[in-house]
């Protein structure tokens, strides 16, 4: 039986060399670009956790560039919504 390689196992993903360096927003909305959300729910609201975790996933999923983690997440809340992501 042929292995299949998933996409997910050999895209790059964009890391920060320390959490540090992180220094998005801790309140209020977020409207991300469509580079990083093209989706129709573009709005979120970092005082809503499900909102919070759905920007958070999708900025880490979709960031190209180390400077679009710096200026959507912030280091605390990562931390706290981590195991939940």
């Amino acid at each position: 039986m042929e292995s299949r390689v998933r996409y997910a196992e050999i895209r790059p993903y964009t890391v920060p060399e320390t959490l540090e360096e992180l220094a998005g927003p801790v309140a209020g909305v977020v409207v991300p670009p469509t580079v990083l959300d093209w989706t129709p729910k573009r709005v979120y609201d970092l005082s809503d956790d499900v909102d919070l975790r759905m920007l958070y996933e999708t900025v880490l999923r979709e960031a190209m560039h180390v400077e679009e983690l710096r200026k959507f997440l912030d280091p605390v809340l990562l931390s706290a919504v981590w195991q939940r992501l």
